[in-house]
């Protein structure tokens, strides 16, 4: 008779962590030992690499589990051309907020986003007039001292 090893259960363990981890990404905690503030000055001194990257801080769940408001986004003003459908992107909407969604679907008028855990699509299509950019790295942090980024403006990962 056959008995389980150490690494069979391990392994089946871990099949259930990831597993769950998939379905109920919403409740996802990214992890990190990093604070805020230092999160923040890692991704500037990144950014100042190139002069079409930008670092802003992120907030919200609605991308979770790739990055929540303890995270901190890296932006390329890459061409509205290179667009493709599953990119990361952050448009302003037209509350005047910076949005960072996925792109679903071009259409005639531009594209279509949404949250990677809202329902629905997001109201308007991200255009060449109201693009700002892809998300190409996130930085995580623990969010301590996040006051320190107060005032800062933000990529809003919006509920629909």
């Amino acid at each position: 008779m056959k008995t389980k090893t150490p690494v069979t259960t391990s392994f089946f363990f871990a099949l259930i962590v990831l597993f769950s981890a998939l379905t109920a990404r919403a409740e996802v905690e990214l992890a990190s030992d990093v604070r805020a503030s230092d999160a923040y000055n890692d991704a500037l001194s990144v950014a100042a690499m190139n002069a079409n990257w930008t670092a802003i801080p992120a907030d919200g769940t609605s991308m979770l589990p790739y990055y929540d408001s303890k995270s901190i986004l890296m932006i390329d003003r890459a061409s509205f051309n290179q667009l493709r459908a599953g990119m990361m992107v952050v448009y302003r909407d037209n509350d005047g907020d910076l949005v960072g969604h996925q792109l679903i679907r071009k259409t005639e008028n531009g594209w279509v986003a949404r949250g990677i855990n809202n329902r629905g699509e997001d109201p308007e299509l991200v255009t060449a007039a109201n693009y700002r950019g892809v998300v190409f790295g996130v930085f995580h942090s623990n969010g301590v001292d996040a006051e320190k980024l107060a005032g800062k403006e933000r990529v809003i990962g919006k509920s629909f």
